[in-house]
Parts: C-alpha cells; sequence; structure tokens
C-alpha cells in the first residue's frame, strides 16, 4: 500500500480536533472521504511507527474490522508536522514542490520543506531550492 501524505495531514488534523477528555479515539469510528477503512488503518500504525500518534492496536474482537487502532493523542512530531502542513496554502505549495520531485519524500523532509515555506511566508528566510 502506498503511503498517502494527505491522508496522514487528515487523520492528524481529525485526532487534534479530538476533545483532550475522550480516553481514546477508535480508528473504525473515523470516515475520510476517498479513503477506506483499511487504508486509514494502514496509515495509523505507520503513523504510530513514526512517532507521529500514541496509539496502539485494539485487542476488541468485537471491533468492526481487523487492525483497528486506539488512539490516545498526537506526539511531539506529529505536532511538528501539523505545524508545517495545517496552512492549506503552505501544504498546496508543499504537494507542488514534492510533485516537482517525483511525488515521494520521507516524512521528516516534509517537515522541513513545510517549515522552510512556512518562514518564507512570515519574512524569515527563503527555502532552499
Amino acid at each position: 500500500m502506498q503511503r498517502h501524505m494527505e491522508l496522514i495531514r487528515k487523520l492528524l488534523l481529525y485526532v487534534e480536533a479530538v476533545p483532550e477528555h475522550r480516553t481514546a479515539l477508535k480508528s473504525h469510528e473515523i470516515e475520510i472521504e476517498g479513503f477506506t477503512g483499511e487504508q486509514i488503518d494502514y496509515h495509523l500504525m505507520q503513523m504510530e511507527m513514526d512517532d507521529l500518534i500514541v496509539a496502539r492496536q485494539n485487542s476488541d474482537m468485537h471491533a468492526p474490522r481487523k487492525g483497528t487502532w486506539l488512539i490516545s493523542y498526537l506526539a511531539p512530531q506529529g505536532h511538528d508536522f501539523l505545524d508545517a502542513a495545517r496552512n492549506p496554502t503552505i501544504w498546496s505549495k508543499m504537494q507542488e514542490r514534492v510533485a516537482a520531485f517525483g511525488g515521494n519524500v520521507a516524512l521528516s523532509v516534509l517537515v522541513e520543506l513545510g517549515t522552510a515555506l512556512t518562514k518564507e511566508a512570515l519574512g524569515l528566510g527563503k527555502p532552499s531550492p
């Protein structure tokens, strides 16, 4: 399965919007238009492995699908990614730059690119070519 950065961004925004008093968000409750439950679960697994979220696999035998996740909250790296990609204009520029490069880059590179574009937008520097 290919990694979809747009789905990762949407999932991080979704998790961030969950009220703090909630104990855990169940992945089978998440619906993102254009993506299947299996794609969502796969990306949550990848996000947990990349330390973007704090989550664990759901062991509930009655869960609607196998391989679902219980998400507790965003990890610091998840906040960093969102801070770099939250602004729709910056996110669009990030996607354009990555597409021009060939379509895929490491998550850490994407965060650096978003940070550089944000700095440029704030007048604090220019991104490297």
